[in-house]
C-alpha cells in the first residue's frame, strides 16, 4: 500500500447519518478504493463524493458478460475468458491493443498449446470412432482408420 496507509480508514469526520467513516468501514468497493490512492487525497473525499465513486465503480462491475468463464489454475494462474458485444469506442480499443499487443510470445504459445490440445482431443475420438465402427479392429491398415489416414494425407499434400 501506497504511503503506509495499511488499510487505514480516513478521518472524514460524521458529515450525513452513518458519516464517511462508518460508510466507508462498511463497504469493501469504497476500503480497496481508498487503500490505493494517497491519505491525503483520501481524506479529502466528502460522503457524496464517495457515494458518486461506489455508484461509478458499480456501474462498470455490474455489467454481465454473455460468456464469463472464471477459473485458477493449479493455484497459481489464471485463466479468464469473457465474450460479449463490443461496447469500447474506437480509439479505446486502439489504445488497447497498443497497450496489450495480441502477437506476445505468451500469447502465441497458449494459443498453439491449445490448437494442439484440440486436435489430440479431435484425432482421438476418430480414433475410437473407427474403432467402434470396425469392431474393435481400427488398426493400421484395417479398415475405416486407414481410410481416415488416406484422406487425411490427401488434403494434406494439396
Amino acid at each position: 500500500m501506497r504511503g503506509g496507509r495499511a488499510g487505514r480508514i480516513p478521518d472524514l469526520g460524521q458529515p450525513g447519518r452513518g458519516g464517511v467513516k462508518s460508510l466507508v468501514q462498511h463497504d469493501e468497493t469504497l476500503s480497496r478504493f481508498l487503500a490505493r490512492i494517497p491519505v491525503d487525497v483520501a481524506d479529502s473525499f466528502n460522503e457524496a463524493q464517495l457515494l458518486a465513486v461506489k455508484r461509478a465503480f458499480a456501474e462498470h462491475f455490474s455489467r454481465q458478460h454473455p460468456v464469463d468463464i472464471r477459473l485458477t489454475l493449479l493455484r497459481r494462474y489464471y485463466l479468464v475468458v469473457l465474450a460479449g458485444r463490443e461496447r469500447r469506442d474506437g480509439a479505446r480499443r486502439r489504445r488497447d491493443r497498443h497497450r496489450r499487443p495480441l502477437l506476445r510470445l505468451a500469447n502465441v504459445m497458449f494459443v498453439n498449446g491449445v490448437v494442439v490440445l484440440l486436435l489430440l482431443a479431435v484425432v482421438t475420438a476418430l480414433y475410437l470412432l473407427t474403432a467402434a465402427i470396425d469392431g474393435g479392429t481400427a488398426e493400421p491398415g484395417g479398415g475405416t482408420w486407414d481410410t481416415l489416414l488416406q484422406q487425411f494425407r490427401l488434403m494434406w499434400r494439396s
